[in-house]
């Protein structure tokens, strides 16, 4: 009898552990594959990361997005905006941004990217010999900035540096991944509110386990009985990346929404105050929207909304130009 006890014990604790292990590899395999993300949006990447980085300096191997077109070279980068390498006989503009930056649109009306941009129009307002080295792209937030000009400030001493933000930019920062399906490279970001089956929900697990999370949503996917809950997961806040900015000689501007009856608040005072950062705000013209992009954009500027950013910051930046 205390044989079978013991042989019954030792096959409980032998089920246990491998029950143990079978939940672990089953969570690890989700958090690996970052199953939180196809709940959120996902946004298209331009380039390889590791045909792009394969010459890189090692502190653009944290960076989760890089601009389209982006290839790292001896002593310097290329984007589609062109070659910028240390040796330039003249001066650098290094300038930083989102989708702000290289979204617009050609007085003809054409959408393009990269095109008539404030970069390129704050370079020739500065004077010839100035040159627009541009690292920008939609989705970039302070981190990826402060990540690209840490790894690329020393190989291209940009003789001035200026970085775009708009509203989103002050937000919590989410964490991301890049995967490759199928040869098409996404960012994935988690929803700020996850969808659930209220049929077995438990708020310790689904804080806990990447992998409920995910099943509770496919659950909700084939039932009726859904509700959402509040993202529990660690969220950053952009100060230590402004601060980094900052650190690195950026000049920073905000750009507030396109709206003529208010904005969606952004505290930019209290904002400043915990970065140390001086965040000016570029004005708006009495009408903002005949510089917007789009009727329906808050966000993104056409071409005179460029020219107004590049003439409004060039009266910032002249003494800092040497002008």
């Amino acid at each position: 009898m205390r044989r079978l006890t013991k042989l019954l014990s030792r096959l409980g604790l032998a089920s246990g552990l491998t029950l143990l292990g079978v939940v672990a590899g089953v969570e690890g395999i989700a958090r690996y594959q970052h199953l939180d993300g196809f709940q959120g949006d996902a946004t298209g990447i331009f380039v390889d990361p590791t045909e792009a980085l394969r010459d890189a300096p090692r502190a653009l191997a944290k960076v989760d997005i890089l601009p389209r077109g982006f290839r790292s070279t001896e002593g310097g980068f290329i984007t589609e905006y062109g070659s910028c390498e240390a040796g330039h006989p003249g001066k650098t503009l290094l300038a930083l941004g989102d989708s702000t930056t290289v979204m617009t649109r050609t007085p003809r009306g054409m959408q393009v990217d990269f095109v008539d941009t404030w970069p390129g129009l704050v370079a020739e307002d500065l004077g010839p010999g100035w040159r627009a080295c541009v690292l920008a792209e939609v989705g970039f937030h302070p981190s990826d900035l402060a990540a690209l000009a840490r790894a690329l400030v020393p190989e291209v001493r940009p003789d001035l540096t200026v970085a775009m933000l708009c509203s989103n930019d002050f937000s919590c920062q989410k964490p991301r991944h890049l995967a490759d399906e199928g040869g098409h490279w996404v960012l994935r970001t988690p929803p700020l509110r996850f969808t659930v089956w209220r049929g077995h929900w438990n708020r310790w697990l689904f804080e806990h386990s990447e992998a409920y999370r995910y099943t509770q949503w496919r659950l909700a996917e084939r039932h009726q009985a859904r509700e959402q809950v509040e993202w529990i997961g660690d969220c950053t806040p952009p100060e230590d990346s402004l601060a980094e900015l900052a650190e690195l000689g950026a000049r920073l501007f905000y750009l507030p929404p396109l709206q003529r009856d208010g904005e969606p608040v952004v505290d930019l005072a209290a904002i400043q105050g915990r970065s140390g950062v001086e965040l000016p705000r570029l004005g708006l013209p009495a009408d903002p929207e005949r510089i917007r992009r789009a009727p329906d954009d808050d966000i993104h500027l056409n071409h005179r909304g460029h020219r107004w950013v590049a003439e409004r910051m060039i009266e910032a930046l002249e003494p800092a130009a040497g002008r």
